[in-house]
């Protein structure tokens, strides 16, 4: 008994940085509703260097999560961030993932995205259903591997004429 009358065992608090440090072979990660995970600690994947897969969709990312989240996970090949409020995406959160082949953005608030940073093996990008108006012209260009890009149901009223040089891989 844990003193609460419940019959479960107490669970003890751990520290973010420690969650996942007897886990280095963790491939599959699914934090879905992770509005109480600390995505604001850039610790907090240090320990999961084989992670292959995330998924963080249906949390609370727009307002907590720190740019420096994801460095550490530079196996990762898919990352899934949908329904998580982001209103921008700024570069330096999916940069320095060299391996990174599928990133699901859809159904957020997005408005705005800077120019991605270098992901030479993302093959598919997902950023339907959100509120984009407009795109920079140089958005995608370190995007080398990009064959499928989903941008359906946003505000886009037009796309800049070069918008897709360096997409040649481009099929979707």
């Amino acid at each position: 008994m844990n003193g609460y009358g419940s019959g479960f065992p107490s669970v003890a608090y751990v520290e973010p940085f420690r969650l996942f440090a007897s886990l280095p072979k963790l491939q599959v990660l699914s934090m879905k509703n992770s509005s109480r995970m600390p995505l604001d600690n850039p610790q907090l994947f240090k320990h999961l260097p084989s992670l292959t897969w995330l998924d963080l969709r249906q949390g609370d990312g727009g307002s907590r999560t720190n740019k420096a989240l994801l460095h550490p996970l530079s196996q990762l090949i898919t990352l899934e961030l949908m329904e998580n409020e982001l209103t921008t995406l700024s570069a330096e959160f999916v940069s320095d993932l060299p391996s990174l082949e599928s990133l699901t953005l859809y159904h957020n608030q997005l408005k705005h995205i800077e120019q991605f940073a270098k992901l030479p093996s993302l093959t598919s990008l997902d950023l339907t259903y959100n509120q984009l108006m407009t795109l920079q012209e140089d958005v995608f260009d370190r995007l080398p591997s990009l064959a499928n890009l989903y941008l359906e149901w946003n505000m886009l009223t037009g796309l800049p004429t070069g918008l897709f040089k360096h997409n040649s891989k481009l099929t979707n």
